[in-house]
């Protein structure tokens, strides 16, 4: 049965929230924010349950917003279908089976959306969640969505897939420092493990793929410790070592970059043309 959204012949987001707070046992908190309409309510649940990530719906005058406090690994943050938070430019990529759902961004950390949106169990939860115009699944805070008068199945059916999105990626992030790491090198270690990709045709589609800003910290990080890097290059007695060979991955990774960022720079800038003044 749908919650009940209406009442009085308007929508009812204290209804939806109570409804969903009953059927999971849990408390509503109401309060306020000031908005350029004026001042709204906003209704709150969160429901936490053993060895599962806590469940928030935020309920108000326009949408019910879900969120899980699991997030996923860095270089993963978009809104797929709606910019969410707004702010948020378009990029290149789409979501979908069919390619059907635009993809936002913002200028740092979504050097991995590529990844996440082609990932079966991100597809899975587009599926479930039918998404309609001005709706989004948003992984820039934690994980969630946001739904326009949805039913109480639809979001439990969310919530329910999208939780199992963070164990899609948690063997694929590298979380340890291969042997015979230089200790030099250690304040960039988790920037060496991300770029440093062994496999010469992942490491060029990572940064074909990759935002620009993300392109322009790496190269930085690589100014920063080149000398150190070199130095670690030639001195080592192990150049086959695990650890060498992701730093020499590093390396021409950098070198994709400031290929790719060359022709990037050289795009013209749109300008925006200068007002007339009214003679």
């Amino acid at each position: 049965m749908p919650l009940k959204l209406v009442k009085d012949g308007y929508y009812d987001p204290e209804g939806f929230a109570r409804a969903f707070a009953r059927r999971h046992k849990r408390r509503v908190k109401r309060y306020h924010t000031v908005t350029a309409r004026g001042i709204e309510q906003q209704f709150t649940v969160s429901v936490r349950e053993a060895s599962r990530p806590t469940w928030r719906i935020t309920c108000d005058a326009e949408a019910v917003s879900g969120e899980l406090d699991r997030s996923l690994p860095g270089g993963m943050r978009c809104s797929v279908g709606a910019p969410w938070p707004y702010g948020m430019h378009e990029s290149r990529f789409r979501a979908g089976r069919k390619g059907e759902f635009p993809v936002f961004i913002t200028s740092q950390d979504s050097e991995r959306v590529p990844e996440l949106v082609k990932d079966p169990a991100f597809l899975a939860a587009l599926d479930v969640s039918e998404l309609a115009p001005s709706e989004c699944l948003q992984t820039v805070s934690g994980i969630g969505f946001v739904f326009l008068r949805p039913t109480q199945q639809r979001v439990d059916a969310a919530f329910a897939v999208l939780e199992k999105l963070p164990n899609s990626f948690e063997m694929k992030v590298p979380r340890t420092i291969p042997s015979r790491y230089p200790t030099s090198l250690r304040p960039i270690s988790s920037l060496l493990l991300e770029w440093g990709i062994v496999d010469p045709a992942v490491r060029a589609q990572r940064i074909a793929d990759a935002h620009p800003d993300a392109l322009r910290r790496l190269m930085g990080s690589a100014r920063y410790y080149a000398k150190k890097i070199k130095t670690y290059l030639e001195r080592t007695r192990f150049p086959d070592s695990d650890s060498a060979q992701v730093i020499q991955s590093f390396v021409q990774a950098v070198a994709l970059a400031e290929t790719r960022m060359q022709g990037v720079e050289a795009l013209p800038q749109h300008r925006k043309a200068p007002k007339q003044r009214p003679s």
